[in-house]
């Protein structure tokens, strides 16, 4: 049989088969095994973020996709013209929503991944795939280090006071980024590595002659827009 035969004998299939219940109970047993994945997919990602702002909105998303890819398979994978058509229509989609943190982009492509999966009607995959994503974000987190990263931002006037700082953080992990000298008023920016959250050490040198205000914030080596 020719590729043109077997084009004519899927576009036939596809406007000749109707709509059976095993077709419908597979698709529906389907697509709630996706949803299900989909929301271990969203505990998973919200019990593992470490961003600075988290989006509930993005996290139910990542069920939304799990469905919608799941649903989008099962919809292509019956005939051979069908899935050229989608393949075409979907080729005209284009995303805008910038991905700004590497974990964000990595649980969108294992949503759309498993949602392929259980589409192709491959669950046991997706269980797999899933189960070890899980051992993996398990082992990551049980191997981090308690260390946090903060940068502080001091503002203050007149002299120098960066023996005062240097004595009041002592064997701290710290390191003097930037100073922004602006005629009487300076502008230090630090980098300081923080264990357990004890930032006690603020007080002090916010207490320091001089001193204007001091800013930390939380820094995980993505910028916030």
């Amino acid at each position: 049989m020719s590729v043109n035969d077997f084009i004519k004998d899927s576009a036939l299939e596809l406007f000749q088969t109707g709509v059976t219940a095993n077709s419908v109970f597979s698709a529906v047993g389907r697509l709630l095994i996706a949803l299900a994945i989909g929301f271990v997919i969203y505990l998973l990602y919200k019990s593992s973020f470490r961003g600075v702002v988290y989006s509930e909105s993005f996290a139910m998303s990542l069920v939304g996709m799990t469905l919608v890819s799941s649903a989008i398979l099962i919809a292509i994978s019956s005939n051979l013209v069908l899935s050229l058509g989608c393949v075409g229509a979907l080729s005209i989609v284009r995303y805008r929503t910038a991905i700004k943190s590497p974990m964000d982009l990595m649980f969108l492509f294992l949503s759309v991944g498993i949602g392929v999966c259980v589409g192709a009607g491959m669950v046991y995959i997706a269980v797999i795939v899933v189960a070890i994503f899980a051992l993996m974000l398990l082992i990551m987190s049980k191997t981090r280090s308690d260390e946090e990263l903060y940068v502080m931002i001091i503002h203050y006037t007149g002299t120098d006071i960066t023996e005062k700082i240097q004595s009041i953080m002592g064997t701290m992990k710290y390191k003097i980024q930037s100073t922004t000298i602006r005629r009487k008023d300076v502008e230090m920016a630090v980098e300081v590595r923080v264990k357990n959250k004890n930032l006690s050490f603020t007080e002090d040198i916010s207490s320091l002659e001089n001193v204007n205000d001091l800013t930390v914030v939380q820094y995980n080596g993505d910028y916030i827009g």
